[in-house]
């Protein structure tokens, strides 16, 4: 049968994670013309990639996730300095092996490196709206923020020396005033973001990787 999920439960790291990601997810079913999906109230918090990877750890809170009140759960989580692939193949594998809710879909989406690089790409967007973040005039960027950890800072380093870049007061608004369409061209993470939204909410396949 096929699900259509209405009301993922969230697995993030962090608070900053729990107020940005359903704001990104609201967006972008928004800019493919969806709009009866968000996310379950509460989103789990569960800190870093390697804390999540630990034996019995993910399948631990996965099933907290299927337990709570929403019809699917998303993981998503930064992936750091860890290789993307391997950490997807590993989550895929061990995904495979758990007894779950037969009726709900499993997502998960990494972000390279961090949530962050995503607005190295959109910093434009975001000087704009938030010009009282201080922004320093003519400061530049790495060409690839995939490339680099860091991305908190580097943003704070953009900032005049008043300001620092604070995922619970920025993360969320940031979030709101990036350009999906022209970031779905720059950044990896976010059309894999997209993509797996869309699987979950179009009644793909029950585990989404």
């Amino acid at each position: 049968m096929i699900r259509y999920c209405k009301r993922p439960v969230l697995i993030v790291e962090g608070q900053g994670d729990s107020e940005a990601i359903p704001v990104l997810m609201r967006r972008t079913y928004e800019i493919n013309e969806i709009y009866d999906v968000y996310a379950a109230p509460r989103p789990k918090q569960i800190g870093s990639i390697p804390r999540f990877l630990r034996e019995g750890e993910m399948e631990r809170w996965i099933q907290y996730g299927l337990q709570s009140d929403g019809d699917s759960v998303l993981v998503a989580l930064d992936c750091e300095d860890d290789d993307p692939e391997a950490v997807r193949t590993e989550v895929s594998r061990r995904l495979h092996t758990m007894n779950r809710c037969k009726d709900k879909k499993v997502a998960f989406v990494l972000f390279v490196r961090e949530y962050e690089t995503m607005f190295l790409h959109g910093i434009d967007e975001i000087k704009m709206t938030y010009p009282q973040n201080g922004w320093i005039p003519g400061a530049n960027l790495e060409l690839q923020p995939e490339m680099y950890r860091d991305a908190k800072g580097s943003l704070s380093r953009l900032m005049n020396n008043d300001y620092a870049y604070k995922p619970t007061r920025d993360q969320a608004r940031f979030s709101n005033c990036l350009d999906l369409p022209v970031l779905r061209e720059k950044s990896e993470s976010f059309a894999l973001f997209e993509r797996i939204l869309l699987g979950l909410a179009n009644g793909s396949d029950r585990t989404v990787i």
